[in-house]
């Protein structure tokens, strides 16, 4: 499988996909405001090379706790949880909404 395929929301370049550790987030990062998003896009692209490949609601629950949603100690125990094969909450659509209420 090549670099396109296995990302398909890839930037483009020059004419050329360019794919990016993050694409496989979009579901998660495209409802962040652009500036939050290249952070978390950063965040990602740096700890990709240092062994960190969240799972979805693992980068969902870091970004509810910058939120304020959650405390650090429930992301925590949330991803012990998951860890454990437990069901735990998608926090997506509450980050949505929070999202909405900070920026309307």
């Amino acid at each position: 499988m090549s670099a396109t395929e296995a990302f398909p929301r890839s930037r483009r370049r020059g004419g050329a996909a360019t794919a990016t550790i993050a694409d496989q987030y979009q579901a998660v990062l495209g409802v962040l405001p652009p500036a939050r998003r290249r952070r978390y896009e950063l965040r990602l692209t740096y700890g990709f090379y240092e062994g960190w490949r969240p799972s979805r609601g693992e980068l969902t629950d870091e970004i509810a706790v910058d939120l304020g949603l959650i405390s650090v100690a429930q992301a925590q125990e949330r991803q012990h949880r998951r860890r454990l094969g437990q069901q735990v909450r998608d926090l997506l659509p509450a980050v949505r909404e929070r999202l909405r209420g900070l920026w309307e």
